[in-house]
Order: structure tokens, then sequence, then C-alpha cells
């Protein structure tokens, strides 16, 4: 996949996340966001980030 695949994919993703975070409808109560371990960086290792998370890193 192509760096540019990689940005519409995310890109992509955080529209879909900005929707159910504002959306009347659908109650977002996390997402599990995959990282490389600092112990081990053959194991991927899941961080669970709840809305208010997702909204503070998406300024990063």
């Amino acid at each position: 996949m192509s760096l540019q695949g990689i940005s519409i994919f995310v890109n992509s993703l955080m529209r879909e996340i900005d929707s159910m975070f504002s959306s009347p409808h659908h109650f977002l109560l996390g997402v599990s966001v995959p990282a490389l371990s600092p112990q081990n960086p053959d194991v991927w290792i899941k961080h669970y980030w709840e809305p208010e998370k997702i909204q503070q890193e998406k300024v990063h």
C-alpha cells in the first residue's frame, strides 16, 4: 500500500469516527489503536482510546 493510500484510508476512517462522535444516532465508546510494542518491536499491541482521547490526538 502506498503512502497516499494509507493517507486516504486514515482520512476516511477519521471522517467516520468524527461522524459517530457527533451523531445523535450513534454512541462511540472508543476504538482500539494498534501500536508496536516498545519492549518487542515484532509484536503489535492495542491501545483503547475513548472519544476524548481521539479528539485530543487529532490535533497533534
